[in-house]
């Protein structure tokens, strides 16, 4: 609860100070978490071995403090001079393009959570050490924080919806093809190279989604709209590696004695659902940017 109070609200000022370069600082501003997941696993396994659980957990909590508290001083106030509602209006609720946008929102936060909840695992099935495996979970992190800003400059270039149906479409595409690649043949090459591609794709959604609300629903209801797609990106990340899990079963890791080949298939599983929850969630925000253009009655090439 006390993160989200801190991370929403910014969230919800900071679309209404840019216009002509919203989807950069929305980079910008968002690729924060890749760099927090940079940074912060290596430290808190090496301060969970120096000092423990508990005085780890009172160290995050003081780093938190420190850091949190100058941005809560310092967030600039809604430009707004009125108070707007904080709750989705019945009317827009109705409408296709908020129930495609809140179908996509569930379904591509379902889906974008399972690779990179077994990326360590699935490393150490196809021969990587436990190491390396938590090394490329680093690396993707990286490339995830600097792809959010990438994406972001992009899509004020070539349009912020087309970005999105790009990056989303794009991370369906490289499940299906090189991590299920790696799982049928056991390819290090494949799997690496699926380390990298979903890397920069998957960032455009984290980066592009605040932004395409603003264009698609208003400044006015951003909050609004904002709040209630994000709670349910919520619910979409809480069952989407679980069931991957129940489908996987008990066996993740090779054990003694036991095929290498049995449990590459078993992962086959979870590819053909994390790739289907990803490309049902593409269709939906192309549903959404062929809906917004009939709204209002104008197609733009650049969207």
């Amino acid at each position: 609860m006390g993160s989200s109070m801190v991370y929403f609200p910014i969230l919800s000022v900071a679309p209404e100070y840019f216009d002509r370069h919203r989807g950069a600082a929305m980079g910008f501003i968002l690729s924060g978490a890749s760099i927090g997941g940079l940074v912060l696993s290596p430290l808190i396994r090496t301060l969970l071995g120096v000092i423990g659980v508990r005085w780890t957990l009172r160290a995050m909590a003081l780093a938190n403090l420190v850091i949190t508290l100058p941005v809560a001083i310092s967030a600039p106030p809604s430009r707004s001079m009125t108070r707007r509602s904080t709750l989705v209006n019945i009317r827009l609720a109705k409408k296709p393009v908020f129930i495609l946008q809140s179908l996509a929102a569930l379904l591509q936060a379902s889906g974008n959570s399972v690779p990179m909840t077994f990326l360590p695992e699935f490393s150490t099935v196809i021969g990587f050490s436990v190491s390396f495996g938590a090394a490329l979970l680093a690396v993707n992190n990286g490339i995830n924080a600097v792809s959010r800003v990438l994406m972001g400059v992009t899509a004020d270039r070539l349009g912020r919806q087309n970005t999105l149906v790009l990056g989303v479409a794009g991370s369906a595409a490289s499940v299906w093809c090189l991590w299920l690649a790696a799982a049928v043949n056991g390819g290090k090459a494949a799997w690496l190279t699926f380390v990298v591609v979903y890397g920069i794709l998957a960032g455009a959604f984290n980066a592009l989604f605040p932004t395409t609300i603003t264009e698609i629903f208003g400044v006015h209801a951003y909050a609004s709209v904002n709040g209630f797609l994000y709670f349910v990106r919520g619910l979409g990340a809480l069952f989407g590696s679980p069931v991957a899990g129940f489908i996987l079963g008990d066996s993740r890791v090779p054990s003694p004695g036991q095929e290498t080949s049995t449990l590459l298939h078993d992962y086959r599983n979870i590819i053909w659902y994390d790739g289907g929850l990803l490309l049902v969630s593409s269709l939906c925000v192309i549903g959404v940017r062929g809906f917004d253009a009939l709204e209002k009655r104008k197609w733009a090439w650049r969207a």
